[in-house]
């Protein structure tokens, strides 16, 4: 389940995100404050993509870059829809102590001041709907060889599914690839995960090899998939 387990299906992660209840017991997920992306290169993607990079909505969708301000609600949406998208496939406890160390507020923290990490919020209208994370360079979680980005995760959520938002985030997420120079990206996806390896070959990736995703105790086979600029 690393790489992007997609959740219009299914979702896109390195860890694996579920409605407006917080996985710490308290956040409620609402619109925040839109921000300007601080990349330049982000904001055209985001133009090209037809979505708004400053958080306004372009029709019915828009997407926006996430700082430190955002921690919580990844936290939230992110263990949400680890939990929709994989529940009925581990067990309870596994599943527990999965989402405690992968959508731990400090975790989310790090991974946002990681150099090369970047996540992004998606909307569907006022409502929050899932998020992205890309990698490049050293951030990336396998070494696909120079002028690679991973797509670590993309997840959209329950109530938002089928009206386009995935497809939205993996067209930015391509986009952002090019603006940065890159010649491929990456990801990946549960072995039995059919709707999302669907999704991602209708999107031009094709399978590479395979690593373990560790889910609590359970080691699991993530397939790798990638395709070319």
């Amino acid at each position: 389940m690393s790489g992007a387990e997609w959740s219009e299906a299914g979702a896109a992660d390195g860890g694996r995100p579920a409605a407006d209840v917080a996985a710490d017991g308290g956040v409620t997920l609402g619109r925040t404050t839109a921000k300007n992306m601080t990349d330049d290169a982000a904001r055209h993607c985001a133009m090209r993509c037809g979505v708004a990079a400053d958080g306004a909505a372009d029709g019915d969708l828009s997407l926006r870059r996430c700082d430190e301000g955002d921690v919580a609600a990844l936290c939230a949406i992110g263990a949400e829809t680890f939990r929709d998208t994989f529940a009925d496939t581990s067990a309870a406890d596994d599943m527990a102590a999965y989402l405690r160390d992968a959508y731990a507020g400090p975790v989310i923290l790090a991974e946002l001041r990681t150099a090369g990490s970047e996540f992004y919020l998606a909307y569907r209208g006022a409502e929050p709907a899932g998020f992205l994370k890309l990698n490049f360079g050293a951030a990336q979680n396998e070494d696909m060889g120079p002028g690679m980005m991973e797509i670590e995760r993309l997840y959209v959520r329950v109530g938002h599914k089928r009206h386009g938002v995935g497809g939205m985030m993996m067209r930015f997420a391509l986009d952002r690839g090019r603006a940065e120079g890159c010649r491929g990206a990456w990801l990946g996806v549960w072995e039995h995960n059919e709707p999302a390896k669907a999704f991602y070959t209708r999107m031009g990736f094709a399978f590479i090899g395979s690593h373990v995703f560790t889910v609590g105790s359970d080691d699991q086979t993530d397939l790798l998939m990638s395709r070319m600029y």
